[in-house]
């Protein structure tokens, strides 16, 4: 039993796309990969960018933050038994990447496996 948590950075052009636009292309794409969701919340941020809260199946939730000089972060954060499949397998995490990638027009993006926290620490600090 654990909290998964899936990382993905994008860089884009700053002036490339309007915070309108991100939202709904973004927002077209998880749909795709999240059944059932549901925007819960959206802030215009003090610097420029934005916020944007998502739930979606088996309680999973999602953050998406837009910087106005180019960076947009989006964290999945699910929590799994050990004897249920994960909600997304990374294939289709790269494949979740490449689509955002691909609307967004970025020229770099990053993806992480998910991280598993709680439970049995898996990762040790070094000093």
């Amino acid at each position: 039993m654990a909290v998964n948590t899936i990382l993905l950075d994008f860089t884009v052009k700053p002036s490339q796309l309007p915070y309108s636009q991100q939202e709904d292309l973004m927002t077209n794409v998880l749909e795709n990969f999240f059944p059932h969701l549901t925007k819960v919340h959206k802030r215009e941020m003090e610097d420029g960018g934005f916020l944007l809260f998502f739930t979606a199946i088996r309680g999973s939730f999602l953050s998406v933050r837009s910087f106005p000089q180019g960076l947009i972060t989006i964290n999945i954060e699910y929590y799994k038994q050990d004897s249920e499949e994960e909600i997304l397998s990374f294939k289709r995490i790269t494949l979740l990447e490449t689509e955002l990638a691909s609307v967004l027009g970025s020229t770099k993006s990053n993806k992480f496996p998910p991280l598993r926290r709680g439970g049995i620490n898996r990762y040790y600090p070094t000093s």
